[in-house]
Formats: structure tokens, sequence, C-alpha cells
């Protein structure tokens, strides 16, 4: 917009009836807002005070705000859109609060079918979130964080950290990520006295057992939950922890989510609704006297594994009937491993998921009786519609795609040409 339509939306104007309005009318713009320009205009601000003063509005007090083009002064024009667009991101939020949609008070609400209009969530399955955790770490986006001090880390071999781990040549692999992030390497940031690489390398680590950890209790849960919003909201809306500034509607739409903790927009979205959404699934339970939900509900495990065992089916260089082929294979197989009446299980190790009866409750404690006797599919020749046999004690197609090896790590101060590709290589 033009400087002229800019200004006009900001100017008050009497109308025969008493009323004020704006010259050129915006939702946005409330009567009090326009009442109180009014007041500074007759106290005898000019038109570029009243701006200034509304630009530092924008924010708490105390607080700075980010200017329109990151790193430049702004210009008048750059100034009323800044307020402009703040105006109008709060009219939107209030708008939906004033429709039951809580987003002052939420990052994320859960989404309401167009049908049934029962309320339910969309979240991104965590283990693929811990990955990009990861690569974010690695690819350096954290401006507080040093990466000379993971090298150095991955040099001391009380520290436990591998160079696959450091490195994300395997970048499926949840294994390394986990490494990346162990309580080893936490530890060892804390007695060479790197807190900020220990705090962050904390809270990731405690979001990641919220998930996944057995016996932690609902309230851990929600306590490692929050750690990790707080952290980010720390950066995001710094004023967040004060009285009255708990409002998501005075989130400032200058400050880019790009670079919040080094997490990229894609990546920061999905840790906000995987949270909200699990914090309200665990309230829901609660209200509805039902069983809390399993921390590991939203994974896709079982897609992933239909998709790798497909890919190894038909491979690099295939036929239209090869795939139909290993298609109906593949689904056929694909249907037992899910049918809860069919008494047969793939190798899975100690995976607590496959075996018969009632899933005990996640938040207890693993059980040391022992465990009822499974059923390996070696061992059932006779089942119906079998086409192939595991090898025992061999890996699944996933691992194994996921797992390959790898060469030893460089020497320390020694240049490699994978290794010279990475971040904490090229940060020196």
């Amino acid at each position: 917009m033009k400087l002229e339509k800019l200004t006009a939306m900001i100017t008050p104007l009497y109308n025969a009836d008493g009323s004020i309005t704006a010259t050129v009318p915006n939702a946005a713009v409330d009567t009090t807002l326009l009442q109180q320009i009014h007041g500074w205009t007759e106290s005898g601000a000019t038109e570029d005070d009243v701006i200034d003063r509304l630009r530092v509005r924008t924010v708490p007090t105390s607080y700075a705000f980010h200017t329109w083009i990151q790193g430049k002064q702004e210009t008048k024009v750059e100034k009323l859109r800044s307020i402009l667009a703040q105006l109008e991101y709060k009219h939107q939020v209030m708008m939906w609060v004033s429709k039951g949609v809580p987003f002052n008070k939420h990052l994320y609400v859960p989404e309401i079918h167009p049908i049934t209009g029962v309320e339910f969530c969309e979240r991104e399955d965590e283990g693929h979130i811990f990955k990009r955790i990861g690569q974010s770490l690695r690819q350096g986006g954290h401006a507080d964080i040093q990466l000379e001090r993971f090298e150095e880390a991955l040099h001391d071999p009380s520290a436990g950290l591998t160079y696959t781990a450091l490195s994300g040549v395997r970048k499926q692999s949840v294994e390394d990520v986990e490494r990346l992030f162990s309580d080893s390497v936490i530890k060892w940031m804390e007695r060479k006295g790197y807190t900020v690489e220990a705090e962050y390398l904390r809270v990731i680590r405690n979001w990641r057992r919220s998930c996944d950890e057995r016996g932690l209790t609902s309230t851990q849960r929600s306590q490692f939950n929050n750690d990790l919003l707080k952290y980010v909201l720390d950066e995001l809306m710094p004023w967040h922890t004060e009285n009255g500034l708990q409002d998501f509607s005075l989130l400032e739409v200058n400050r880019s989510i790009s670079d919040v903790r080094g997490f990229s927009r894609e990546t920061l979205i999905a840790i906000a609704a995987n949270i909200e959404s699990r914090e309200w699934r665990q309230q829901y339970c609660a209200v509805n006297n039902i069983p809390c939900e399993h921390p590991r509900a939203s994974t896709t495990d079982d897609v992933e594994c239909f998709f790798s065992v497909l890919r190894d089916t038909v491979g690099k260089d295939f036929t239209l009937k090869e795939v139909l082929f290993g298609w109906r294979k593949v689904t056929c197989e694909f249907v037992k491993r899910i049918d809860p009446d069919l008494p047969f299980y793939y190798h899975t190790s100690s995976h607590s998921r496959f075996y018969e009866g009632q899933m005990p409750d996640f938040n207890s404690k693993p059980r040391t009786e022992k465990r009822e006797k499974r059923i390996p599919r070696y061992e059932l020749l006779g089942a119906d519609n079998r086409v192939t046999f595991a090898v025992r004690k061999s890996g699944s197609i996933r691992a194994t795609f996921h797992n390959a090896p790898v060469d030893l790590p460089p020497p320390p101060n020694t240049y490699h040409p994978l290794a010279h590709e990475h971040t904490y290589y090229n940060s020196k």
C-alpha cells in the first residue's frame, strides 16, 4: 500500500453523530486506539510522533521490536506496515477467540471433522521431528551453540559420541540422533562447563523421553513437553512468563520463525503441534474418564515398514508387471501383520508391541516378571498364504536399509572429503 492510504488507516475522523472512525476504515483499528491517537494529536503530537509511539507499542514495554527488514532501519512506510500488520494479526486471533477457538492461549488447537463434528489432532510422528531436530543441530542453525564443542566430544571416548551420529551420514537413523542427545554427551558438556549446549541437549532429550520412555508419570511427561515449549518461547516471545502477557495474540509478526533455536519453520510448527496436541489429548482423556493416549500412538512405523518391504521386493529397476505382482505379496503380508486374530509375529527383538493380551499402562514401569512366550514366524510353517520366511536373527529390511555401514571417522585436524561437507568442519 502507498503511504497515503496507510496513514489514512490510523487517522481519526469524527462523524456528525459523534462517533469516531478512521479516514480509511480498517476492522483491525478499533475505536479505542483511534481515540488515543486523537488525544495525542490534540496534545500537539505530530504525525511522525504518533507513528513512533504506535511502533513502540507493538511489543510489550522494555522489549525491542524487530524491524520490517531485518538489520535495516525502518522507513515511515515500513513502520506503518509493521503497525498495521501487528494490529491485523491480533484482530484475526481475537476473531477466532470469539468463535470459541482459543488461539490466544494455544499455538495449536484440534481440528473439527467436517462431517461428525468431533475434535481430532493432526501431528507429525515424533520420530521424524526428532530426526529433524538432530539435522538442524548438525547444520549449525542454533546461533548460541558452538559445534566445535561437539567435535571435541567426538574425540573423547567418555562422551560416547560417534562419527555417524555427529555427521548425520545415516539420515534416517533415530539411533544416531539418540546418541547425539544421549545422557553421556550431556554430562560431558556439563563437566566441560558448556552450559548452553548441555541445556539444549537436556531439553530435547527429555522431550524425547516423554514420547518414548516407559515408566514416566503423566505429570513428568507434561513437564518435559512444556519445558521444550518454554525453551522455544523464551526466544520467540520472551515476555511470555510475565503476568498478563501469556497471550499469543502478542506474538510479534516481524519476528521470523525460521531460525528460532535453530529450528526450521516446518520443524518449529511440528514441535508446537506435537506438544500442544498431546497436552490437549491428556486433558481430554482426564475430563472424559478414558485411558490416557499411548505416547507412541502417532508413530508411522507400520506405514514405513510397508513401503520398505515393497521397495525391497520390486528393487530399483522394475516393470509394471513386477510392481503388481509384488504389491499382492506385500499387501498379503501386511494384512496378516496387522491382523490381531492371527497368532504369528515378525522378528522384532524385544519390541513390546508384539505380544498377545492387553498392553500394560505405558506410564507404569516395565514388568520384571517373565513375559508370555512369543511365537516366531519360522515356527508357523502351516500358516496360509505364506510367501517368504525370515532368516533367524537377521535384521529387518528397514533396519538394514537405514543402518548401512560407514567408514571410520577421519583423524583429528585432517582433511576428509566426507567430513568436510559437514558444518562442524566448515565452522572453523
